[in-house]
């Protein structure tokens, strides 16, 4: 979490058990002072998708289907960027990130609450343009591949043993501050 990047509201961040002060320390617990329709909370998450396959970097990809998983809060997911050359060469921490992902909350529970940033995964939308049930006529439907998707799906099968996992999540902690 960047404490001074692009914040809004009545919050700080940090466990109970670490310095507030490190520099560049990561933190997984959000403090809610108050949080309210008229005063929201906003924190910003920064992420190192750096590794990640290009599709997991696309920020379209992510808009689509970046969530947050929580209970007892609205939290909810308003804007995902990627760096820029300002942010890259930026003095502050958020220098090191390459995604940055905004999350408002106008509820808060009176006790913490487990919040989840979950990256599912989910079939690009060109797998379907590339894919034909029929290809007994594909001079006139245009170069595609006969149950491309099909294809795809069996492989998927393979590869995870039919597991959906999801392509990470980041546990969060939501609480009311003291």
């Amino acid at each position: 979490m960047l404490n001074r990047y692009q914040n809004k509201g009545d919050w700080y961040y940090g466990e109970k058990t670490a310095s507030k002060r490190e520099a560049g320390a990561t933190y997984h617990t959000v403090a809610v002072q108050e949080a309210s329709a008229q005063n929201p909370v906003e924190f910003v998450l920064g992420l190192n998708l750096g590794n990640m396959p290009a599709l997991y970097q696309d920020v379209a990809y992510l808009k689509q289907n970046l969530k947050l998983v929580g209970q007892d809060t609205d939290a909810k997911i308003v804007n995902v960027a990627a760096a820029t050359d300002q942010t890259r060469t930026s003095s502050g921490p958020e220098n090191q990130y390459t995604h940055f992902v905004k999350v408002r909350l106008t509820k808060m529970a009176r006790a913490a609450r487990p919040l989840q940033v979950v990256l599912n995964d989910a079939r690009p939308a060109w797998v379907s343009q590339w894919t034909t049930q029929n290809d007994s006529n594909i001079n006139q439907a245009g170069p595609k591949t006969f149950a491309f998707a099909s294809l795809l799906d069996g492989v998927s099968t393979a590869v995870v043993a039919g597991q959906q996992a999801p392509i990470f999540q980041i546990p969060l902690t939501l609480e009311p501050a003291k």
